[in-house]
């Protein structure tokens, strides 16, 4: 009877140590799973960050691209300019060297000395339109010509970027801090930007902010501040 009794303890003994066993099996099967479930996740993440940091470059290329075909042109046209001002610059000094030798020379010949005039009065009225073209070709070369634009944003924060249409919404522009006062701070920047009205708005610590002392348009989601650079 005690060896019958002895032997139901062992076996019991031994069911438990299997039940155990089978326990630690699950657990190490689990946490393999649950370790390769967190490393695909972690790739995952890795690749969607790596894809949106691929698409920002190649729309800033884009943007960069388009802006260098732009400035081209800008260079090709004051280039036409200048090589036209330059030009009737040539004509003009033949025709005032023309009519000073006509009158210088006209001693009693009326005929002459009229001729000499008529060209001095020509002269005149093609240097005040060479004026006139000149004045508009030098604004319209102005209105090409890349601006320094102060630029500061006001609140809490730690990290702020100034994004626009200007670059296509790609890379923006990093603002710093300059002053700091009751836990607000100042950040600071400069855009170098040609004339003309941009949309802007600030990415404040990852959150997309308005500046509430600029100009804005549009509503909701589509508000956007306004930047003009004169």
């Amino acid at each position: 009877r005690l060896a019958a009794i002895e032997r139901e303890e062992k076996e019991e003994e031994e069911k438990k140590k299997g039940v155990a066993n089978n326990a630690d099996v699950d657990n190490t099967n689990n946490f393999g799973g649950g370790s390769q479930r967190r490393l695909y996740d972690q790739m995952l993440t890795l690749r969607t960050r790596l894809n949106e940091r691929v698409a920002s470059s190649n729309a800033f290329a884009k943007y960069l691209e388009k802006t260098l075909l732009t400035r081209d042109d800008d260079l090709k046209r004051a280039n036409e300019l200048l090589y036209g001002a330059a030009k009737e610059s040539g004509e003009l000094l033949r025709l005032i060297r023309d009519a000073q030798n006509d009158i210088a020379k006209s001693g009693d010949d009326p005929t002459r000395r009229a001729r000499g005039e008529q060209k001095l009065e020509k002269f005149v009225n093609r240097l005040q339109l060479v004026e006139s073209t000149l004045t508009k070709n030098a604004k319209e070369i102005d209105s090409t010509v890349v601006r320094t634009v102060p630029v500061e944003y006001h609140g809490i924060a730690s990290d702020v970027i100034m994004m626009g249409d200007f670059d296509g919404w790609t890379r923006g522009i990093q603002l710093y801090p300059s002053f700091v006062e009751g836990g607000s701070s100042t950040f600071t920047g400069e855009a170098r930007l040609p004339p003309g009205t941009y949309l802007v708005k600030f990415k404040v610590d990852g959150e997309w902010r308005l500046a509430r002392e600029w100009p804005s348009s549009g509503e909701g989601f589509d508000a956007n501040n306004v930047l003009t650079v004169m």
